[in-house]
């Protein structure tokens, strides 16, 4: 949640988000709920036209790869391009002067469920959008307490998840107004929303260990901390103001503000040697070719891939004894750990003329290859898939 005063990351303290066992919505289908807009929906230059083009770029960006590190149980975020799965302009349903009570916005994203036909789906997300508002001397009416927030009710026995958004430039909640303002805070709310959504219903998921109330992903990294990144829409590439987000990876896992995550393909090849070499490629360019410090001992293969955040990487390969062997690698630095999985003899009965295991989405698949790929963190999935060359 945003407050109207905005908040100062100071107020969170320095801890890294933990994982307290509610559901995430680890495959969002975003709604947008246009409550009560009548004509200025076709007239508005400030907030309609942004959150639509911003909207239809959403999904499937640099950006929302922060989140594929949080997940529930074993159910990653998947970071996918189409996350906006409806519209819905109701003008139908009387939208109350002041529609910031207990009840208002939660009823209306109900209705948005039943209108959909989503009340069962668990990773869909209503987010309430309300038009400027005025009393009856020309006063802006807006929320008391905060810019916007997203929180969550209950319809036959169904967890409903919304984002409550106010007409932001009514707001002036930060120093920069406007397009900007919107679109930053229209991420900071979803992203919650996708980490948290279920919090309200006494599911909390990630949230930091500030005392109550806890912060969440966006809170952590204060009001205002943005930057303009490039979004597209069906036409021309766009520019939008973002949040930075929280990730626990940042800064060697003692965490931090980011504003992407960054693109890195690692390679694998076994050296005439005998041993493993690895060099990278990402944002920053090239590395050259470095023998990586610790080797499993024996083994028979190159090394197949699995990325775990954009830090880590786990390397498998089959041992001389036919078993598979892993050791995982922390921002380039050791391979540590160097285990035994034992024999795929249950899925793969000829074990012992397997070569090199590879990881597709956390699960080991034999396969032979020389050489053994892998984007570490795919900004669209949460593993990578490597590619024999």
């Amino acid at each position: 949640m945003i407050a109207v005063a905005a908040p100062d990351a100071a107020a969170c303290d320095g801890s890294n988000l933990t994982y307290y066992g509610g559901p995430v919505l680890w495959t969002p289908h975003i709604y947008l709920v246009w409550w009560g807009w009548g004509n200025s929906y076709n007239t508005d230059a400030v907030v309609v036209p942004y959150v639509n083009a911003f909207a239809r770029g959403f999904g499937g960006t640099r950006s929302l790869g922060i989140l594929t590190q949080y997940s529930q149980d074993l159910a990653y975020f998947d970071n996918q391009y189409d996350i906006v799965k409806g519209y819905w302009r109701d003008d139908t349903n009387p939208l109350p002067q002041n529609p910031w009570n207990p009840y208002a916005i939660p009823g209306e994203a109900v209705r948005a469920a039943q209108h959909f036909g989503t009340e069962s789906d668990y990773n869909a997300l209503y987010v309430v959008l309300v038009p400027h508002r005025q009393d009856a001397n020309g006063n802006v009416i807006f929320p008391a307490s905060y810019c916007a927030r997203h929180g969550s009710t209950t319809d036959n026995n169904h967890d409903i998840a919304y984002v409550d958004f106010p007409y932001q430039p009514d707001g002036s909640c930060y120093s920069f107004v406007g397009s900007d303002e919107t679109t930053d805070v229209f991420e900071h709310e979803l992203t919650e929303a996708i980490t948290d959504p279920y919090y309200q219903n006494g599911y909390p998921a990630w949230q930091d260990s500030t005392p109550s109330p806890h912060c969440e992903i966006a809170d952590k990294c204060g009001a205002g901390a943005y930057a303009p990144l490039p979004r597209f829409d069906t036409s021309s590439p766009t520019y939008f103001a973002e949040p930075k987000l929280w990730s626990n990876e940042a800064n060697s896992g003692t965490g931090g503000c980011v504003d992407t995550y960054a693109h890195r393909a690692n390679f694998f090849a076994r050296g005439s040697n005998g041993y493993l070499y690895m060099r990278y490629d990402d944002d920053g360019g090239s590395s050259s070719w470095k023998q990586l410090p610790s080797q499993p001992n024996p083994w028979v293969t190159d090394a197949g891939v699995a990325s775990w955040g954009e830090s880590r990487i786990d390397l498998f390969v089959v041992g001389g004894a036919g078993n598979v062997r892993s050791g995982y690698s922390t921002n380039g630095g050791a391979t540590m750990g160097w285990g035994n999985w034992g024999k795929p003899a249950n899925v793969y009965p000829s074990y012992t003329a397997l070569s090199s295991p590879t990881v597709v989405c956390c699960v080991a698949r034999p396969v032979t290859a020389l050489v053994a790929r892998s984007m570490a963190r795919s900004t669209r999935r949460g593993c990578s898939v490597p590619r024999s060359a």
